[in-house]
This record gives structure tokens, C-alpha cells and sequence, in this order.
């Protein structure tokens, strides 16, 4: 059985793969991009560590703001 693997927002290409890549030692298993100039969607790897990177938006990584959770109806 394989394990979940989590999809992590990138803002900034340049940057992550500097973070994950050159600071954490994570390879690149493969990239995609739907055109040219789109944003990138990469599965990245570390022994095993499995990770994807998305640079999209609307794909379930919107970052939600601390606080602002679903509230119970009032209790009539």
C-alpha cells in the first residue's frame, strides 16, 4: 500500500527548488506544465519522502486563513 502524498503551494519556482533541492537534497522525479509559461506541478523525492509541488491555483492547496473554520449553527 502506498502512502498519501501531500501537494505542497509554491509561489515561487526559483525559490522552492532552492529550498527543496539544494537545502534539503530532494531530486526532481518529473515536472509538468500544460504550456509554456504555466505553472508547475513537480513530484520531488527524498529517500522516502515523497512530495508534490504545484504552482496552481484552485487545485485543493489554497492556503486557508488560522481562525476562519466552519462554524456550528447556533443550538436553537
Amino acid at each position: 500500500m502506498r502512502g498519501a502524498v501531500p501537494i505542497l503551494r509554491i509561489h515561487d519556482e526559483e525559490a522552492a527548488c532552492e529550498f527543496y533541492v539544494d537545502h534539503l537534497g530532494c531530486s526532481i522525479e518529473w515536472e509538468h506544465r500544460f504550456a509554456p509559461g504555466m505553472p508547475l506541478y513537480a513530484r520531488l523525492r527524498r529517500d522516502e519522502l515523497v512530495i508534490d509541488l504545484s504552482g496552481h491555483e484552485g487545485d485543493g492547496t489554497r492556503v486557508r486563513p488560522v481562525g476562519r473554520g466552519r462554524r456550528r449553527p447556533p443550538t436553537p
